[in-house]
C-alpha cells in the first residue's frame, strides 16, 4: 500500500536544506513557523521512512490513494473523495474536518478520529558532555526567548547562569546541566503543543523543569522525568533542592536516558510503520466497508464534534 506525503512546493526545502536532512547534518530548521513545521513533519518523516516503507514525496495533493498531510495544507473547504483516505497533521494548527484521520503531537488532546505520534527530537542533538559529571551551573531555554514565562529571563540564581541559545544551537546540549521549558505562569495547557523540549532534555541526559503544559504531564510517569513550577517562587525553589541535591540530579539524569528510548529517532521511526503497517490498514479497511450513509454520517458527525472542540484548542 503506497502512501503519499504530501509537500505543496512552497514548503518544500532548498537543495542544500534538502541534502542537509538526507544526510542528517541539518542542525538549524528554516525560518518561518509553516515551513519549518511542515518539513519537520511531512518531510522529515518521509526521509526518516522511504526506505522502510512504500511512501512518496509529492508536491500536488493526489486524487486517489493515502495522503498524509499537513492540516493546514488542505484548503478549508476540501473534504476527502471517494478515491482518497486523508490523514492530516495537525501539530500546532488546527484539526481538518475534510481528513479521515487527525494525527496529534500531544497526547492528552482527544479529538474524534485521532492519533498521537509524538514529535522528532531535535536533528543532530548533541547530548550533555559526560565529562560534566556532577557539575550544576548552565541552565537553558531552547526557545524563543518571547515564549519563556515573564521574569525568568531577568531572574539571577547564585552559582547559576541562565542562556537562551539561538536556532543555530538548539541542538547543543553539550553544556546544558538543566533545560527550563516554562512557557508561562497562567494556567494555560497548551493542548496543540508537543512536549518536545522535555523528549529532547531526556535524549540529552539533562534535568528538566516544566509548567503545566499538559503534553509534559502525559508524558510524566514520575518525578524524575522532571520537576514542575508553576511560579517564579516555586522555579528557585526547585533550582535550589537540584543545586543542594546533586544525588537527585544524577537519578534525574539516568532516568532522562532511560525515557529517551522512547522518544528518540529510532522510536519515532517505529511508531511511524507501526502506524503504516499495522493501525493503518485496518482503518482504511473499516472505512472502506462503511456504506455511503454511514460515510455521510461520519462527515457531519465529524465537522459538528471538531467545531465543539476548537473551542478548547
Amino acid at each position: 500500500m503506497k502512501v503519499h506525503f504530501y509537500l505543496p512546493a512552497q514548503y518544500l526545502p532548498t537543495p542544500d536544506l534538502a541534502k542537509q536532512w538526507e544526510d542528517g547534518t541539518l542542525r538549524l530548521l528554516p525560518a518561518g513557523g509553516r515551513i519549518a513545521c511542515s518539513q519537520g513533519w511531512i518531510y522529515q518523516t518521509w526521509v526518516q521512512l522511504k526506505q522502510f516503507a512504500d511512501i512518496e514525496l509529492t508536491s500536488t495533493l493526489p486524487e486517489s490513494g493515502v495522503i498524509v498531510a499537513m492540516s493546514n495544507s488542505l484548503h478549508t473547504d476540501f473534504r476527502a473523495n471517494d478515491s482518497q483516505f486523508v490523514i492530516a497533521v495537525a501539530a500546532d494548527y488546527e484539526p481538518h474536518p475534510g481528513a479521515h484521520l487527525q494525527i496529534l503531537q500531544n497526547r492528552t488532546t482527544q479529538l474524534p478520529h485521532s492519533l498521537y505520534l509524538s514529535h522528532w527530537p531535535q536533528p543532530g542533538l548533541i547530548p550533555r558532555d559526560p565529562q560534566r559529571g556532577d557539575r550544576f551551573e548552565n541552565l537553558a531555554f531552547f526557545g524563543a526567548p518571547e515564549n519563556l514565562a515573564p521574569g525568568l529571563a531577568e531572574a539571577k540564581w547564585p552559582g547559576l547562569e541562565l542562556r537562551i541559545p539561538s536556532p543555530e544551537e538548539w541542538h547543543d546540549f553539550s553544556e546544558v546541566d538543566c533545560v527550563l521549558g516554562i512557557r508561562s505562569f497562567s494556567k494555560e495547557t497548551y493542548p496543540r503543543k508537543p512536549a518536545t523540549k522535555l523528549y529532547n532534555a531526556w535524549i540529552a541526559g539533562t534535568t528538566f523543569i516544566g509548567g503545566r503544559d499538559s503534553a509534559l504531564r502525559g508524558e510524566r510517569k514520575s518525578e524524575l522525568d522532571y520537576l514542575e513550577a508553576h511560579s517564579l517562587k516555586k522555579v528557585n525553589a526547585q533550582l535550589h533542592r537540584l543545586q543542594v541535591d546533586p544525588a537527585l540530579r544524577r537519578a534525574m539524569m539516568a532516568n532522562s536516558l532511560r525515557r529517551a528510548e522512547e522518544f528518540n529517532q529510532a522510536a519515532c521511526r517505529k511508531q511511524w510503520l507501526d502506524f503504516l503497517n499495522v493501525q493503518l490498514p485496518v482503518r482504511i479497511k473499516k472505512w472502506n466497508q462503511t456504506k455511503r450513509f454511514g460515510r455521510a454520517a461520519f462527515w457531519i458527525g465529524q465537522d459538528v464534534a471538531l467545531k465543539i472542540v476548537r473551542r478548547f484548542l
